[in-house]
C-alpha cells in the first residue's frame, strides 16, 4: 500500500500523508483529493476556444476591411465613358 501511494508523490492536504493517484479520497482521514489534472485540462482547452475565437473574428475583420477597400468593380454605371477621356499623350509645347 505504501509504495503506491510515495510513487504518486501526492499528500493530503490535511494529514499529509502520502494517498495513491488512484484513491478518490485520503485513506488515513477520508478528505476527498481534488483532481487537479482535469482543472488543468479543462484551463487548457478554454484557452484554446478563446484564442480560436479570437483568430476567427480577427480574419472576418481583416476580411471585411479588404472588401471594404477594394475599389468598385469597373461594370455598371459608375463607369467613366471612355470617349470623354482627354488625350494620354500631352499637346507639344511649341505649339
Amino acid at each position: 500500500m505504501g509504495t503506491v501511494a510515495s510513487k504518486s508523490g501526492e499528500i493530503c492536504g490535511r494529514c499529509l500523508q502520502p494517498v495513491a493517484h488512484a484513491d478518490a479520497k485520503c485513506r488515513n482521514c477520508g478528505m476527498p483529493r481534488m483532481r487537479t489534472r482535469r482543472l488543468t485540462i479543462w484551463i487548457a482547452v478554454t484557452g484554446l476556444l478563446a484564442l480560436l475565437f479570437v483568430i476567427v473574428i480577427m480574419v472576418k475583420s481583416v476580411w471585411d476591411a479588404d472588401i471594404e477597400s477594394a475599389p468598385p468593380d469597373g461594370g455598371g454605371d459608375n463607369a467613366a465613358p471612355s470617349s470623354s477621356r482627354g488625350p494620354d499623350n500631352p499637346p507639344p509645347l511649341n505649339k
